[in-house]
């Protein structure tokens, strides 16, 4: 028997110093399983003491417990793995089943029924008798792939988790990040998942969707997919809650190399290619290579204690850019150095666009009346033209993990990933090009502790740090840093849309904290989470200013003639915003939780829980974060956002297995291996900081320019002639800019 709380106070983990010095229990979430079950004689008389031995023989690591009074025992934070089970009673045979495997976030339940005879005798039990219980103890809806399953999925994108195939998930085409796959669940939106590594938060801060995508295959232990009716220990979630967890190392060494090839020369002609290519020639496929390989190392340090696991993985692709932009055929541009000799706006676009002349499917641009002669210009053609570059980027990531047992009861775990990739050249028109970049990384400790045979307590802490930046390319023309982006209607045009450049800088802090407490047929869990991040954010802010050029109906031009006459037409907009780009949406968010697992029937189990989320008042950071209303003398009176205290989120859920009754429906509805489930759940999305862009550049947060033509024919604003200044440069991925 171990020792009880009482005598072992020197070896209370940090976890449980964390209860006391921060408040009492509260929330966690977990990457590893629990195995519970009833013990029973013969006569279904409850068994109490029962000694009950849960063994992983690949790490060699044995777990000890007894049955309590309602002859129920526990194992929580199991890690995952394949493992066996002995239970024993003075007077009655052993009980032995194997091999069973322990899924994370589920409950694997084992009942045993102990006949008399001496303990030496062993009754092996069959997989058909048990296969039941197995998934009987939770109301959890969703699944798993193991990492003996992924490895025998042909994939190339390197997401490993395959929402795709579990009922209830679609593919969303509106993507709300490029980090990941997006996915709705059961209707909601796709950023309305959680998405966690090895139990802990790994959401990006502003869109959703991973915040660190894990990409080394064979270092994936476990894909769980929660959609509905999860623990209140899992929130900020109305979708679903996506769990990776990676792989530990065992008694045995076992490595893997890999090696995937991507090429051009394995891909069909699409149709869009043939489309742009001019007649008489022959489509031609864009080159590309791309080579992801890698490796991983897992096995003992010390036998049976100490265990380690490493993995990495490069992904380098290079390719030859094919991107189509509409420009003037050469007929075209021989008229227009014609009709517009020494013309600033005609010059620029010619210089910028260098070159390159449109080819394929040529359109009509109307050139109207010429403001000063009124001699009819006519049209010229505009037609497709394909500009090719070479361009990549190079992906790495790698992880290393450390697993200690302390004793039976006492279990530490260390792990870290990282990951970057940078890119090139990114072009929106020949000459006005962008490099883009990241770094993530994600630090995890988890403290598992066992402080009686009742009594579990898990601690966690992580790190993460994530950035990104796209910053105006080196490469690009002078003009890059300072031409406003020009919008004229069916033509490609020089510049950058208003968000480039950007970076985001976010380091979050997360302390964990949860622990479970059977009495009697209840099983309670509860905990905390706490969660410190602090973000700098430079987001789309349009400095270098908008230009847009409207067509003319009656007179009959076009936008791209209005731009060369330096008039905005009917309808032209002119934006540009002033003030400090950068913003600071940091926040603290907390949530508690308390759940009661109650056995009620060795088959039949209820689930109450009740969840507490408050995620901060993060607009609050703003001078003026709220609409004042419509009196103007209020316009810049500060009015704060309401905090929102009152995210409670109840849970109620059932899962029962029902014994076998006689005739047809009892055998195909309650023959001890169907089990039915149902639930109710409220949970709440968190908050993304991409909500707070628009108000960071607005006014009267930001100044911001708003012009906008309303003249009947070609207008007379003159949107050209205030060109802005240069601005201030990002670097990419540049230390000064970071947290």
């Amino acid at each position: 028997m171990r020792p009880n709380l009482s005598n072992t106070w020197l070896r209370v983990p940090l976890g449980l110093l964390a209860i006391v010095l921060l408040s009492p229990v509260a929330h966690a979430q977990t990457s590893r399983g629990t195995v519970s079950g009833t013990v029973l004689d013969s006569s279904r008389g409850l068994i109490f003491g029962g000694a009950v031995e849960l063994a992983n023989p690949a790490t060699g690591v044995v777990r000890n417990t007894v049955t309590n009074s309602a002859g129920i025992y526990r194992f929580d934070a199991v890690d995952l793995g394949t493992y066996k089970i002995k239970i024993g009673m003075q007077g009655f045979k052993s009980f032995v089943y194997e091999p069973f495997a322990v899924e994370a976030n589920r409950t694997v339940t084992i009942d045993a029924t102990l006949e008399p005879g001496e303990i030496e005798t062993v009754v092996e039990v069959t997989e058909g008798i048990i296969e039941a219980s197995l998934v009987r103890d939770a109301p959890l809806r969703g699944g798993t792939f193991a990492g003996s399953e992924l490895l025998k999925i042909p994939y190339t994108w390197l997401d490993p988790f395959f929402a795709g195939s579990y009922p209830g998930i679609n593919y969303s085409p509106i993507s709300f990040s490029t980090n990941s796959g997006d996915f709705a669940v059961n209707g909601q939106r796709p950023r309305a998942n959680n998405f966690m590594l090895d139990g802990t938060d790994n959401n990006d801060v502003s869109f959703g969707g991973q915040a660190q995508m894990f990409n080394i295959q064979d270092a994936v232990q476990e894909s769980s997919i929660q959609t509905g009716n999860f623990s209140v220990e899992f929130g900020r979630a109305g979708g679903g809650v996506f769990n990776l967890i990676t792989k530990s190392g065992t008694n045995e060494f076992h490595g893997t190399l890999s090696w995937r090839l991507m090429s051009q020369a394995f891909d069909s002609m699409d149709n869009l290619q043939k489309l742009n290519t001019p007649a008489g020639e022959e489509p031609k496929k864009p080159v590309y290579t791309e080579n992801i390989y890698g490796f991983t190392l897992g096995g003992p340090i010390v036998k049976n204690k100490t265990f380690f696991f490493a993995g990495f993985q490069q992904d380098s692709y290079r390719a030859t850019q094919s991107l189509s932009f509409v420009l003037p055929t050469e007929d075209a541009v021989t008229k227009l150095e014609s009709l517009f000799p020494g013309n600033p706006r005609w010059d620029l676009y010619r210089n910028a666009m260098g070159s390159m002349r449109g080819e394929a499917s040529p359109i009509d641009i109307i050139l109207g009346n010429d403001p000063v002669t009124a001699a009819d210009r006519g049209t010229v053609q505009f037609a497709t033209g394909l500009f090719s570059k070479p361009g990549g980027y190079d992906a790495r990531q790698w992880t290393f993990r450390l697993d200690h047992n302390l004793s039976d009861v006492h279990r530490l775990s260390f792990r870290y990933t990282y990951s970057s990739q940078s890119g090139d050249d990114v072009i929106f028109f020949p000459g006005y090009g962008f490099d883009y970049g990241f770094r993530r990384q994600n630090f995890l400790f988890s403290d598992g502790y066992g402080l009686n045979p009742t009594w579990t307590n898990e601690f966690r802490f992580s790190y993460s740090r994530f950035g990104y930046a796209n910053a105006i390319s080196s490469n690009s023309v002078p003009e890059a840093q300072t031409l406003p982006w020009l919008v004229i209607p069916s033509v490609s045009t020089p510049g950058f849309n208003a968000w480039i450049p950007n970076f985001q800088y976010a380091n979050k802090w997360l302390f964990q904290e949860a622990q479970t407490k059977l009495v009697g047929r209840h099983t309670f869990r509860y905990g905390f989470e706490f969660v410190r991040q602090l973000t700098k954010t430079r987001p789309q802010f349009n400095e270098r200013g908008m230009l847009i050029y409207q067509n003319s109906v009656v007179p009959s031009y076009s936008g791209f003639a209005n731009y060369l006459d330096d008039f905005s037409g009917p309808a032209g907009i002119s934006l540009r915003n002033f003030g400090d780009a950068v913003f600071y949406p940091d926040q603290f968010r907390q949530s508690y939780f308390f759940q009661d697992t109650w056995k009620v029937t060795p088959s039949f189990t209820l689930t109450l829980g009740l969840r507490y989320e408050n995620f901060g008042s993060p607009a609050n950071i703003f001078k003026y974060p709220a609409f004042a209303g419509f009196d103007p003398d209020k316009f810049l009176e500060p009015n704060k956002v309401n905090a929102d205290n009152n995210n409670f989120g109840p849970s109620f859920g059932f899962a029962w297995s029902p014994r076998a009754r006689p005739g047809f429906l009892g055998r195909l509805f309650a023959d001890g291996k169907t089990v039915w489930r149902g639930g109710f759940q409220v949970s709440y999305d968190a908050f993304f900081d991409s909500l707070l862009r628009d108000i960071q550049s607005d006014s009267p947060n930001s100044v911001s320019t708003y012009f906008l033509s309303s003249f009947f024919d070609r207008g007379t604003a003159n949107f050209f002639s205030t060109l802005p200044t240069t601005p201030r440069p990002v670097t990419l991925l540049d230390s000064q800019t970071s947290v």
